[in-house]
């Protein structure tokens, strides 16, 4: 066995793309760190082909990102391997990935480590109907519970998580609730050292100077709820129109051409721009360019967003999910509001209207606590601990 900290990322993706998402970037974000200290790092995940780049050796799990089933499936391939997991960390980032590794690691030699993003099973619940849900979610549930007994440790992103994990799993809580195990969402600090002016970033966007933006950042998803978002536009069209007020929707995803279609047949193009993907390190454009980010997901582990924003300098409208009533209670980053669109409405008047509504010194120490240096150190701890248990 090999002194050398080797570990194995397990996640639906390829870090070599630009991929969008918070969880995407997460783990592309560690994985590079984790290259920059010569940790050697094998990836299974999903792409066109296998392909090694210095220390990092990709593999071919699958093709699709949809395909969450078929994933989990192929990797039992891989998990009875002993030549490629001897003495090797395999972190997962969902937990049901873990199963496979964890069932044979006896065999094999690794560590299994599962970071928690969020509430499971709830993107499911959103595309299926009650029925699908009710038959599905008690073979999902066993799978879960079984996956969260085997794994060697589990790394929650937040209380929220936690406090769901427990609610679903009360008998497993001593492994859960281990508080000192939270690493939150990180941040690669880097690509917002150097802001641009904000005239400067609406060029960049192809923007116009005549008009103040608000921003949503994310995945097309029903999670994301950006129905919402429409709607609290069309009650306000007044407002947004009198004000020259347009909202940037950035991302893709399975919604994207519901989304459009919504904001067409409601006559709104006007308040809307749609960017479509943006590349990782672009998106401090859209954030910059803004005057407020809007999230209102359904449910939420960070989100990576809510970092994002504050390290542009741009406050953030929230409702209360994961992380951000801790975060916002900092000081004058943002504001939590109520899920309603008369609550939104006033939150984003009182930032839209208020000077210098934005503390800087605060934004500065909570991004500064999120740095991907600092987080990948203590993952790196938390891999070397695995083998001292």
């Amino acid at each position: 066995m090999s002194n050398k900290l080797n570990v194995i990322q397990v996640y639906q993706t390829d870090p070599s793309l630009n991929d969008q998402g918070g969880g995407i970037r997460y783990v592309c974000n560690l994985t590079t760190n984790l290259l920059k200290r010569n940790i050697g790092i094998t990836f299974l995940g999903v792409g066109k082909k296998n392909y090694s780049d210095r220390e990092l050796n990709f593999i071919k799990v699958d093709s699709s990102v949809r395909g969450y089933l078929s994933f989990g499936i192929k990797l039992f391939k891989y998990s009875l391997n002993r030549t490629l997991l001897l003495g090797k960390v395999v972190h997962v980032h969902r937990l049901y990935y873990g199963l496979p590794f964890s069932l044979f690691s006896w065999f094999t030699g690794c560590k299994v480590i599962c970071t928690l993003h969020g509430r499971t099973f709830e993107v499911f619940k959103d595309k299926n109907s009650t029925i699908a849900s009710k038959l599905v979610f008690p073979l999902f549930y066993f799978i879960e519970y079984l996956s969260l007994r085997l794994v060697d440790e589990v790394i929650p992103v937040s209380q929220d998580v936690i406090d769901s994990f427990i609610e679903k799993y009360p008998s497993l809580e001593s492994k859960i609730a281990v508080i000192d195990n939270i690493i939150p969402s990180m941040l690669n600090l880097s690509d917002f050292n150097e802001l641009p002016s904000k005239e400067d970033s609406l060029r960049e966007l192809g923007l116009s100077t005549d008009f103040r933006y608000l921003c949503f950042i994310g995945r097309f998803a029903k999670v994301k709820d950006i129905p919402f978002i429409i709607n609290l536009v069309n009650e306000n069209k007044c407002y947004f129109s009198k004000n020259s007020i347009k909202v940037i929707l950035c991302g893709h995803g399975e919604d994207f051409e519901e989304v459009k279609l919504s904001i067409n047949q409601l006559g709104l193009n006007v308040f809307f721009h749609l960017t479509g993907v943006v590349e990782s390190a672009e998106i401090k454009h859209v954030y910059n360019s803004s005057e407020l980010t809007l999230i209102c997901s359904k449910h939420e582990a960070g989100p990576t967003v809510l970092i994002e924003s504050i390290a542009a300098n741009t406050p953030v409208v929230s409702n209360d999910v994961g992380e951000v009533k801790e975060v916002l209670s900092a000081g004058r980053v943002g504001v939590l509001t109520d899920k309603t669109t008369e609550s939104y409405f006033y939150a984003i008047k009182t930032v839209l209207e208020q000077d210098n509504f934005f503390d800087l010194n605060t934004g500065i120490k909570i991004t500064n606590s999120r740095g991907s240096e600092s987080i990948t150190d203590k993952y790196i701890e938390k891999y070397m601990g695995l083998f001292k248990k």
